[in-house]
């Protein structure tokens, strides 16, 4: 029956030519290309850039904004999370121009009446639609200057230049994402393109700097394929040498470990000889004095106890997280980002401000300079010093960085009268890097320096990629934990195959006596001579245990020995052939020897010589009587 309803249906519309009705929807994308505020010569104005990708044919923004002056930074948030509070519509414009995918509309709107001499903050939305389309609402705030009393919140940028280790412990890369970062549009350039000419706090890795100064001489990847960031290698070096010129800047320990995982596992002389290799290959790749008693843990966060372990390795200064030293309820306006714990200077982030720096825009950036300013409406007339501690590898948006009225490096702001004040640190979950990853470091590295000790000149090889090593622990694997997994396992296998370079080479022997020599051969792959002692030890009592031969092997060669061995009998022998270092410690696996004797022991050739004999004169005397009976 269904099927007959349907039949008729479709052929009564077929006579009247009827056709469903679509609504007319179309989709409008936006993007804010600046916040002006208001000055004495110009009104406050916003300007967007509209594209559509399906052609719309209209558009229309209303600017609405806040009924009142926000008073207070939770204000603030509240208003960004609720826009929907900006009820009065101050400008409103429309086109009926369409609009194209690719080429933007460029749109300026002028805003009345926005604050301009009073210190106020207001909240503003602008409400951005097409025919048919969900109107999207994007808040905003528009900021007053206030008078010349007013003295603006001091702001110290740490700016990271870190990165993802792109090189395996033997300094070859696995691949060529950091060709891509390194270009004016990848996030390592724009990192760069937002601090031209600002007063940032760098805090740069050696590693990733001896990275980008490796790709600039032209290099391949692990698979043999070509690098392509040969030449965005070496611009991004330049700009990086010309951005640094007269600023500060802190080195991180070599490879930036993860602080809360490293204190776990190592003593803190260890974390301070990376802090030294960090600081002075820094200086000497990028000609500029490096500093390296700046300590970051991830996140800012640690236990109160790491700061001893910090002092001990040398730190003096450490970047922590609002979270370990927040302020009383009762206290409503922010504090300074400056205090003291068990003699370690402690440059507190604001949890607020730093999290703009997550994905910075232009509206992020409006909302950043919102919160300052009303940092510096709580207390116009004192100065309370604000550090920025953004994410470890950040990423910007248009290469925008967010906007502040004062700037000062960090050793400017440490003279500020409030620093010395103690303060006590609130107890704070720690979370380390994941054990699969970190349980392997103590068996790579104890591979790695039994390798250098066999070596003439020791540790001269081993060195770098036992430094390397420690990538294992580097900060980068909280965000990407499988990554590290790789990294570790793929450490292993090198370590492995760096110490099998030294070997016995296995093979079948004959013995044709029961004492004799036996030519094994050993091989030395390695580019350096090796000192190390060859050790057999049998699988049974047949033969006797063989003593250990001092061995100097050349480098790159394969060295025949003959070596003495004694047997008990004859038959079929596995032996154990090891190599080992000064200490008597195994280096690389056991090779398993097969060996054949054939020798007859004395007292059986003895009684082989009596039987032959007395055979002999057996047959001497049967020829001798065929001889008496034939002549007879």
């Amino acid at each position: 029956m269904k099927r007959v309803l349907l039949a008729l249906v479709f052929f009564i519309s077929s006579l009247f030519n009827l056709h469903p009705a679509h609504a007319a929807t179309s989709t409008i994308n936006y993007a804010f290309s600046n916040i002006a505020q208001a000055s004495a010569n110009s009104s406050a104005s916003i300007s967007l850039e509209l594209t559509s990708p399906d052609g719309a044919n209209s558009w229309a923004v209303r600017i609405l904004r806040a009924p009142k002056v926000f008073n207070s930074r939770s204000e603030l948030l509240a208003f960004e999370q609720n826009p929907s509070l900006a009820t009065q519509v101050v400008a409103t414009k429309s086109g009926s121009a369409g609009l194209e995918k690719n080429n933007p509309l460029r749109v300026l709107i002028d805003i009345p009446d926005a604050p301009q001499k009073s210190l106020e903050i207001q909240g503003f939305v602008a409400e951005i639609s097409t025919i048919g389309g969900k109107p999207a609402r994007v808040p905003f705030f528009l900021i007053g200057k206030g008078n010349q009393g007013v003295v603006p919140t001091p702001v110290s940028w740490i700016w990271p230049i870190l990165d993802t280790p792109h090189r395996n412990i033997e300094g070859i890369f696995t691949d060529d994402i950091l060709a891509t970062s390194l270009l004016p549009q990848g996030r390592l350039g724009r990192m760069l393109t937002a601090a031209e000419g600002r007063n940032f706090t760098w805090y740069i890795d050696a590693e990733l700097v001896e990275s980008v100064e490796a790709m600039s001489k032209g290099y391949s990847l692990l698979d043999g394929t070509e690098g392509a960031g040969k030449s965005a290698a070496s611009q991004w070096l330049a700009r990086l040498r010309s951005a640094i010129v007269g600023r500060d800047v802190y080195a991180a320990p070599y490879g930036d470990p993860d602080l809360s995982t490293f204190i776990s596992l190592k003593k803190p002389s260890d974390l301070a000889v990376l802090q030294v290799i960090g600081a002075n290959r820094l200086a000497q790749s990028l000609g500029v004095s490096v500093q390296s008693d700046l300590a970051w843990p991830s996140k800012g966060i640690f236990t109160a106890k790491s700061l001893e372990y910090l002092k001990s390795a040398g730190y003096t200064k450490c970047l922590v997280s609002r979270k370990m030293s927040p302020a009383p309820t009762n206290e409503t306006a922010t504090r300074s980002s400056l205090a003291q714990s068990k003699g370690v200077e402690l440059y507190i982030g604001d949890d607020i401000l730093s999290g703009y720096l997550k994905n910075i825009s232009i509206e992020q950036s409006n909302h950043f300079y919102a919160q300052l300013a009303m940092i510096t409406a709580e207390r116009p007339t004192t100065s309370r010093p604000q550090i920025v501690i953004p994410d470890r590898m950040p990423v910007l948006t248009y290469s925008q960085a967010l906007v502040a009225d004062r700037e000062l490096p960090i050793n400017e702001i440490a003279t500020d009268k409030t620093l010395g004040l103690a303060t006590q640190l609130s107890p704070v979950k720690i979370t380390l890097l994941e054990p699969r990853t970190t349980s392997l470091l103590p068996h790579i590295e104890g591979l790695l320096t039994q390798f250098g000790a066999i070596t003439t000149p020791a540790h001269l090889t081993s060195t770098e990629p036992k430094l390397r090593s420690t990538l294992i622990l580097a900060t980068a694997w909280r965000e990407a934990p499988f990554a590290g997994y790789l990294f570790s396992q793929s450490s292993l296998k090198i370590a492995e195959q760096i110490i099998r370079q030294v070997r016995v080479l296995p093979g079948r022997y004959t013995l044709t006596d029961l004492s004799g020599k036996v030519p094994l051969t050993v091989s030395n792959d390695a580019d350096l001579p090796v000192d190390v002692r060859l050790e057999l030890r049998p699988t049974t009592l047949r033969l006797q245990q063989p003593e250990t031969i001092d061995l100097q092997l050349p480098a790159k060669s394969h060295s025949q020995i003959l070596v003495p061995l004694t047997a008990y009998s004859s038959g079929e022998v596995f032996v154990e052939a090891r190599l080992l270092d000064a200490s008597n410690h195994q280096v690389g696996d056991v090779v398993v020897l097969q060996i054949s004797i054939s020798s007859i022991p004395p007292a059986a050739i003895l009684v082989t010589e009596i039987a032959g004999g007395a055979l002999l004169l057996a047959a001497t005397a049967q020829i001798i009587r065929r001889i008496r009976r034939s002549r007879s």
